[in-house]
């Protein structure tokens, strides 16, 4: 599974913004020469983040964008799922109606099903100042800091028992 690029950007976008804001709105000129994405691009997705209620355009000479909320009322998760849409693991668990014969009885949806919910959960539980804090981890910040929670393999290899 991996997340795209315009969801990415759209975090860089909006860290960016909320870093650069406390002297007016931020022009996406600004923010492409900083964040090294085009402009283009940029202004397709301060349109989704727009629409989604996350930014707020200013026109004029000393135009630009800024945050339509707090940058603390703004999750990671929101901004992920403006940009990429609903955010499943697997596609028999999405809202869009895919017939699987085998629901319900499927042997591994509420293994993905429960992968969705910490995705959910630990993407809703880091703020967008959390991420714009510099030289702090957001996951510290996160849902997840508070989780004593210990995986029991870390990419492949098999946790030792204490």
């Amino acid at each position: 599974m991996k997340i795209s690029t315009k969801a990415r950007y759209s975090l860089r976008l909006m860290i960016d913004i909320a870093q650069n804001q406390a002297t007016g709105p931020v022009p996406l000129t600004d923010v492409a020469r900083r964040q090294n994405i085009s402009t283009k691009y940029l202004e397709q997705l301060a349109k989704v983040l727009s629409l989604a209620g996350c930014l707020d355009g200013v026109r004029g000479a000393q135009g630009g964008y800024r945050l339509a909320r707090p940058a603390a009322a703004i999750s990671a998760g929101e901004l992920v799922r403006a940009a990429e849409g609903e955010f499943t693991p697997v596609s028999c668990l999405s809202d869009d109606d895919i017939d699987c014969p085998l629901q319900p009885d499927c042997p591994t949806s509420r293994f993905w099903g429960g992968l969705r919910t910490v995705l959910d959960t630990y993407m809703d539980g880091v703020s967008l100042a959390d991420l714009a804090r510099p030289g702090e981890p957001a996951a510290l910040n996160g849902a997840a800091a508070n989780s004593s929670a210990q995986p029991a393999c870390v990419v492949g290899r098999p946790k030792r028992p204490a």
